[in-house]
């Protein structure tokens, strides 16, 4: 008898939805397809740090909003990209007095995500030695390339 009871409700519930609304809940609304982008030049030179060059492609289609934090969740699944990315960066403070200032947006947002606990399943805690590395890296100057490259260009 129960099942009658919600057998019929399902079935008038059906009949009495409107048709777009079935339809809806099948295929949701798409946007038009998102098209790649120019990517930041800042952004081209940490994955050519990085040795990931063949993101770039994938990062066309990340809003440049996304991009620092796509970056450092990139980094925290490769150690050996974020040593790299690092040891540039710790280069790059000692001959010019700091950082690239997109980079330094990359480790605010690694340190933001080790912070908040919020580490991807199967990333591990960052090391001490690295933690202290990223964390003085978010500490220094930020400066654009051009910065960098008139600073060395002075030293010459």
């Amino acid at each position: 008898m129960l099942r009658r009871a919600i057998l019929a409700a399902a079935v008038a519930f059906a009949f009495c939805a409107p048709s777009g609304a079935q339809e809806a809940a099948i295929l949701p609304e798409s946007g038009p397809i998102r098209q790649p982008q120019m990517i930041d030049l800042n952004l081209m030179e940490s994955l050519v740090t990085c040795g990931a060059t063949d993101l770039a492609g994938v990062f066309g289609f990340v809003a440049p909003e996304n991009a620092p934090f796509a970056l450092a969740d990139y980094l925290l699944h490769n150690r050996k990209a974020l040593k790299k990315l690092t040891k540039n960066e710790l280069k790059n403070l000692k001959e010019t007095g700091g950082v690239g200032a997109w980079n330094k947006l990359v480790f605010m947002q690694i340190l933001q995500i080790e912070n908040a606990g919020i580490l991807p399943p199967g990333v591990e805690k960052l090391s001490k030695s690295e933690e202290q590395n990223v964390s003085e890296l978010v500490l220094a100057k930020g400066m654009t390339l051009a910065e960098m490259a008139a600073i060395r260009g002075a030293k010459q």
